[in-house]
């Protein structure tokens, strides 16, 4: 049984249920059952699983426990608001109440990015297998996105097409002045290249009801990949 293989087995599994998500935490909870599922007894399935890193702990969304292997999934889950009256589910409340609008695409950008670099991280330290990076938005942006090539979050883009190894920084030419969120978040090496496919995850039929999907595997130490 492939690890990876079946991991995406699981998400292809959540994506036929056709809905969405009222938060990152149900995102989480309910692939994690898909896992369970899949993997039927013969892997362990955490949440938010602690790991050292550079001489700190973080936190891994999902670790699966494969044959003594380990594989971290890191997700991200990012949303408008749909403005709809119909009820959701057992909440008795209407959709337009129960998303939110995340904005703060650059950072958000960042912070998926950065989850690719801390994977990477562990597989070259010999601490993981390899692992996944997981998005689902309904923030059309997200894939299409028009950026101008001088915005300050360009490098972190996540819109569909492929993207060389290389380092990661923000576009800020003023290094007299650098604000106090770039400071926070500084830039970083992506070692492999990649290729992000979006892919329909659910449609509600409302405007900003179309959620998109990008699954990213980050390879195994032997199998590190420019995309040609």
């Amino acid at each position: 049984m492939d690890a990876i293989k079946n991991i995406k087995k699981a998400f292809l599994n959540l994506k036929n249920k056709n809905r969405f998500f009222v938060s990152e935490a149900d995102f989480q909870h309910s692939f994690a059952m898909e896992l369970e599922k899949i993997f039927n007894g013969t892997a362990t399935i955490l949440l938010e699983f602690p790991i050292e890193q550079n001489g700190r702990i973080i936190y891994t969304d999902i670790m699966l426990v494969y044959k003594q292997y380990l594989y971290p999934i890191e997700l991200k889950y990012k949303t408008k608001i749909i403005p709809s009256e119909q009820l959701y589910g057992f909440t008795g409340l209407p959709i337009k109440k129960i998303l939110k609008n995340h904005n703060a695409v650059d950072i958000n950008g960042y912070n998926f990015w950065k989850d690719i670099n801390r994977i990477e991280q562990l597989v070259e330290n010999n601490q993981v297998v390899s692992g996944v990076c997981i998005m689902i938005t309904n923030d059309k942006f997200y894939w299409t996105g028009n950026w101008k090539n001088n915005s300050k979050g360009y490098p972190f883009r996540t819109v569909q097409g492929k993207y060389l190894y290389g380092n990661l920084k923000w576009q800020h030419n003023d290094l007299n002045h650098i604000p106090k969120w770039i400071k926070q978040h500084p830039g970083f090496e992506i070692k492999n290249d990649y290729e992000f496919l979006w892919c329909n995850f659910c449609d509600t039929g409302d405007k900003n009801g179309l959620f998109k999907s990008l699954f990213i595997e980050i390879p195994q130490k032997t199998d590190s990949k420019h995309v040609k």
